[in-house]
């Protein structure tokens, strides 16, 4: 036993060690900078010299060093939070040696070099642990091997699954296992969350409703709009200082770690065996759509609403076909959805409602019937403090509710449901074209599962066999990828149903046809680990371990050949890259009329009546305070996008009137010559409401499941157990 010990804190120090060893090699900073012409080159000193402007560089507070490989003497080195105008020629000098070290704290940067070298190379170092992505590491390394060693699996059967479980991680992880983060569509759009998430909590904004990062600092309501409860972690990273690269790879690592982990228990409960789990986790881990959405597309969202697509399956499995009091599956489930994706949101709903029709009788058991409500109700506790500012503020003209899609000119042709390889630019084509069309297809390895399921149906049928409950499962779960598959094609008449009255405006909600393929890929898995518990579970060790390895590598093909040809094509982000802050996606959040370009250029940080006069200015985020005078009853505007729920008060506590300004600017309407003024994002009182009703809703089903798990608690009522 002492041996046993020993040799597990042996391997544990190794990996301890070996994580160490990766951070010392890894953390240091050595960015060689690029240089680009500016979009305005600004008047010269003389007829030699002219700005050069590197990448945008997002830099964690520390001291730095900037090397010039040339003749530097006398050049000036700019590093600014925003793009420079062209008088403003302050920063650090170059000394002869054509070296200059500054320090930051923590600002997006711009290196800006005026000297006659165009072509003298740069290189911009930093001392050891510049970001804390190496400390990172080794924590979260010796923490994943403490656990495997100390309170790991026992049995074969749970090292087996173990090992399947992190294969398909790590084989779904394959770009985030390299340096950078490969480009996407949506690439620039999910980092901006998690900086903004990182930059409103240090705002003091929880939860964090307005952005502070995008429009050039000035605010953004995309957590209002698009829900990001799942990006917190990653934000927290970034917040305490690991660099954006990191907390996106890790948010991409545990994405694929708990979708191999919810689809191996969902499929364990609904198919009754670890082995046809595992088909069903692999199937479902690798699919190709999934993978697209994760890296060629970038489409974070749907990619995390896919890890809880499984989940919702084995909801609504419980409550309409098994214990009735498997109505919290379905309530965490949907929450999982609902805070990750809402088109995934309405697809769920929407196939829910329909599986309800088809199984009306047991929809009105009095216990499933409960059981239904009661997960509706608690999704919509747990989820309120989301729900309500995005139902107040999607009666607010926003851009987005005015956007057009041509949702049958999107729609797939048949024949690329068996594509298995394709572009990774991430461009959605439209109709009549295949060339440069990314990969969509839910993949030959799970078309040929849903074929072999229903073969298998269709022969068990002309021998009239009875059919086991994993086999009528995976019937269900064959119509409802047949149906999903239609409605990704062409051969669903879209263009007719976005004709039709009422219907059409909602139908365009959904813009692609073919992200029906993330349901195909759940129903397609399904079809596959049925047909593994139906016919597959009497075979021996090794040929279930030749049927896992055969799926693996099927599913596998595709998926692989998306993730390398991305990351060895497509550039990339990385520390040294560039993160696009002002990049607003057709500015769906702002205010119909408001011109995004203008708003984004606003360099004035606070603007007013000839005799205004601002002193002692600080700004965190979207929160400011400064002292003014010589402005009574004036609308001083502030150097942010006005959204309802801004507040504002002078030095005494008084309230002074929040109003959108020229152009979507926030103004404040002061009520004395002189004073100090504090604002700050509050939101609306009901705000409030939804928080401490979600917050209490989710202690209380915590405090459920520990008494439940404990066993100390009273049942409220015997557990029913109902039959198929």
């Amino acid at each position: 036993m002492e041996r046993t010990k020993f040799r597990r804190w042996a391997v544990l120090a190794l990996c301890v060690a070996l994580a160490l060893v990766w951070a010392v090699q890894n953390s240091a900073l050595n960015v060689p900078l690029r240089w680009d012409v500016p979009e305005q080159i600004p008047e010269v000193l003389d007829d030699q010299r002219e700005w050069h402007v590197s990448q945008d560089l997002w830099l964690d507070a520390g001291r730095y060093t900037l090397e010039w490989e040339g003749e530097a003497a006398g050049s000036a080195v700019v590093l600014a939070p925003d793009r420079l105008t062209a008088d403003n020629r302050e920063g650090v000098q170059l000394n002869e040696t054509g070296s200059a070290a500054f320090e930051v704290d923590g600002q997006r940067v711009r290196v800006q070099v005026w000297t006659d070298e165009t072509d003298a190379p740069a290189r911009l170092t930093s001392g050891l642990f510049c970001d804390v992505d190496g400390l990172f590491a080794v924590l979260a390394l010796g923490a994943l091997a403490a656990f495997l060693l100390l309170r790991g699996p026992k049995t074969g059967e749970q090292k087996a699954v173990l090992a399947v479980l992190v294969c398909c991680t790590l084989a779904a992880s394959l770009p985030a296992l390299t340096p950078g983060v490969s480009y996407g569509p949506d690439l620039h759009f999910h980092l901006t969350r998690i900086q903004g998430i990182a930059d409103g909590l240090a705002s003091g904004q929880f939860p964090v409703r307005i952005q502070p990062t995008p429009v050039s600092g000035k605010g953004y309501a995309t957590s209002l709009l698009y829900p990001d409860l799942f990006l917190y972690p990653a934000a927290l990273l970034r917040f305490v200082g690991v660099s954006l690269e990191g907390a996106y790879r890790f948010t991409i690592l545990a994405l694929n770690a708990f979708t191999a982990l919810f689809a191996w228990k969902a499929g364990r409960r609904m198919l009754g065996g670890s082995f046809a789990a595992l088909v069903f986790c692999v199937l479902y881990t690798l699919a190709p759509y999934r993978i697209c959405n994760l890296y060629v597309r970038a489409a974070l969202g749907e990619a995390m609403a896919m890890t809880f697509l499984p989940v919702v399956a084995l909801g609504f499995w419980l409550v309409l076909f098994r214990e009735s009091d498997g109505w919290p599956v379905l309530a965490l489930g949907m929450t999982g959805i609902i805070q990750s994706h809402l088109i995934s949101t309405i697809f769920c709903v929407a196939f829910g409602g329909l599986l309800c029709l088809v199984c009306l009788r047991r929809v009105f058991q009095k216990e499933r019937f409960f059981a239904l409500v009661k997960a509706v109700a608690l999704a919509l506790a747990l989820n309120l403090w989301y729900i309500l500012p995005w139902a107040r503020f999607s009666r607010e003209d926003f851009n987005i509710f005015h956007l057009k899609f041509d949702v049958w000119d999107y729609a797939l042709y048949p024949a690329q449901l068996f594509m298995t390889f394709g572009s990774v630019s991430g461009d959605a084509m439209r109709k009549g074209t295949l060339e440069g069309e990314m990969l969509l297809t839910p993949g030959l390895a799970l078309l040929a599962a849903g074929g072999a399921l229903l073969l298998a149906l269709g022969l068990a049928w002309l021998e009239k066999a009875q059919l086991p409950s994993s086999a009528r499962l995976g019937a269900g779960a064959a119509a409802f990828a047949g149906l999903s598959l239609w409605l990704c094609t062409d051969l669903f008449p879209w263009a007719l149903a976005q004709r039709l009255p009422v219907v059409g405006e909602k139908v365009a909600v959904i813009q692609f046809p073919w992200r029906f393929l993330t349901t195909a890929s759940l129903f397609l898995a399904l079809c596959g680990g049925a047909l593994a518990a139906w016919k597959l579970t009497g075979l021996s060790r090794q040929a279930k371990a030749l049927v896992l390895t055969a799926a693996f590598c099927a599913v596998l093909l595709p998926s692989a050949g998306q993730m390398l040809q991305k990351t060895a094509e497509q550039p990339s982000y990385s520390r040294d890259g560039v993160l696009v802050t002002d990049n607003l996606y057709d500015a769906q959040y702002l205010y119909t009329g408001t011109s995004a370009g203008d708003l984004i250029a606003r360099r004035r940080p606070v603007a007013g009546g000839e005799g205004l006069q601002v002193s002692g200015l600080s700004q965190r985020g979207n929160r400011m305070e400064f002292d003014w005078s010589g402005s009574g009853g004036e609308a001083v505007e502030l150097p942010l996008t006005w959204y309802p729920g801004y507040a504002a008060v002078d030095g005494t506590g008084a309230e002074l009137a929040c109003e959108p300004g020229e152009n979507g600017i926030l103004t404040v309407r002061t009520q004395s010559d002189a004073g100090h003024m504090t604002v700050w994002y509050r939101g609306l009182w009901y705000f409030r409401v939804g928080d401490l009703v979600s917050l209490a809703a989710a202690a209380g089903l915590a405090a459920w499941a520990v008494a439940r798990h404990t066993g100390w608690r009273v049942p409220l009522r015997r557990r029913t157990k109902l039959t198929v």
